[in-house]
C-alpha cells in the first residue's frame, strides 16, 4: 500500500571543496544552488541509477497464440492498421518507401512483433526520467555513498500542510522486494499500446501500477535502509532541472567532513532562504546528530 507523502524529503549531494577551484564546476554548483532555491531539482534518465537491477524487471517471453491474440484484439479497437508502436503503421511504412503489401505482412508477423517489444519498451522507459530523496536524513550510509564520505551536504525540502494530496502526486515511494518483478511480452504490449494509443486503448488500474511499480519503483530489500522516494517524468521531457513543488527548499544540512569554504559558498548563494544545520559524530553511539 502507498505510504503518506512525507512532510519532509532530502537530496544528497556530491559537491566539496575540491569543486571550488574549476570555473567550470563553480559555474554548475552555483546554477544548481539558484534552481533549488526555485524549488527545482535535476531529473536524469531512469537507465542511470547506479543498480542494474533497478528499474530492469525480469521479463518472461510470452507465447505467440498469446501475442497474436492481443494484437488482433488491439487492432479491433485501434484500427486494422495501427501497431503497438506507431498509430497508423502502414502509412508510416510507406511513406519510407516499403510497398503497402509488405507493411501489413509486418503487422502480422507476431515473431517479429515478439522480438522487438522488449527492445522497444526497454528503451522507452529507459528514457523517463527520475529524481531520488530519502526520508531520513542521518543515515550514516547515505551521507558515505552520496555525500562523499560526509564531506558534503544535503538538501531539506518541505511539503505545504495543505497541499498533502498534492505532494502524493509528485512523488511516490520505493517499494523495496525481495524478488524480481516479472513482466511478460503481453505487459510490455499493453504499456506501449497505452504510451502510443492513449485514446483508444487504457490499461487497468491494477495494470499501470504493477508495471510502474515493476519498472520505475521497485528495488531490492538490500536497499531498503535508504527510505527512497521518487519524482518521475515521462519519456518526453528532457534531462533537466524541473519544479517539485508543492515541495520548495527550506534547509541545507551540511556532513560532519563538510570543509568551511564549502560551507560559505552555499550560504553566500542560499543565504536568507534556507536554514542551516550542521551533523556531528555522536560521543558514544554510530548514529549522527545535530550539533
Amino acid at each position: 500500500m502507498s505510504k503518506e507523502a512525507p512532510q519532509r524529503i532530502f537530496r544528497h549531494r556530491g559537491y566539496t571543496r575540491s569543486d571550488l577551484d574549476e570555473h567550470s564546476k563553480v559555474e554548475r554548483f552555483r546554477s544548481e544552488l539558484k534552481e533549488a532555491k526555485l524549488g527545482k531539482v535535476w531529473f536524469s534518465q531512469v537507465s542511470a541509477q547506479n543498480d542494474p537491477f533497478d528499474t530492469n524487471p525480469a521479463y518472461e517471453e510470452s507465447s505467440l497464440r498469446e501475442v497474436k491474440s492481443f494484437m488482433e484484439e488491439f487492432r479491433r479497437i485501434a484500427g486494422a492498421r495501427a501497431s503497438f508502436y506507431d498509430p497508423d503503421f502502414v502509412t508510416t511504412a510507406v511513406n519510407r518507401g516499403y510497398k503497402k503489401s509488405q507493411a501489413k505482412r509486418h503487422l502480422r508477423n507476431y515473431k517479429q512483433t515478439r522480438r522487438s517489444v522488449r527492445q522497444v519498451f526497454e528503451q522507452h522507459q529507459g528514457e523517463s526520467l527520475v529524481c531520488c530523496f530519502t526520508e531520513d536524513p542521518h543515515n550514516i550510509l547515505m551521507w558515505s555513498y552520496y555525500s562523499c564520505s560526509h564531506a558534503s551536504f544535503n538538501y531539506e525540502f518541505s511539503l505545504q500542510r495543505d497541499k498533502l494530496e498534492t505532494g502524493k502526486s509528485v512523488i511516490a515511494d520505493v517499494r523495496y522486494v525481495t524478488e524480481r518483478p516479472r513482466l511478460t511480452t503481453i505487459d510490455m504490449l499493453r504499456r506501449m499500446a497505452q504510451v502510443n494509443h492513449p485514446k483508444d486503448y487504457v490499461e487497468s488500474l491494477q495494470d499501470q501500477r504493477r508495471i510502474d511499480d515493476a519498472t520505475l519503483l521497485c528495488k531490492s530489500s538490500h536497499w531498503e535502509h535508504e527510505k527512497e522516494w521518487r519524482s518521475l517524468r515521462t519519456p518526453q521531457s528532457k534531462p533537466g532541472y524541473y519544479s517539485i513543488s508543492p515541495y520548495k527548499l527550506t534547509g541545507v544540512t551540511f556532513g560532519c567532513r563538510a570543509q568551511p569554504e564549502l560551507v560559505s559558498f552555499v550560504k553566500s548563494q542560499l543565504s536568507g532562504e534556507v536554514e542551516f544545520r550542521f551533523l556531528e559524530l555522536s560521543g558514544s553511539t554510530y548514529e549522527l546528530r545535530y550539533s
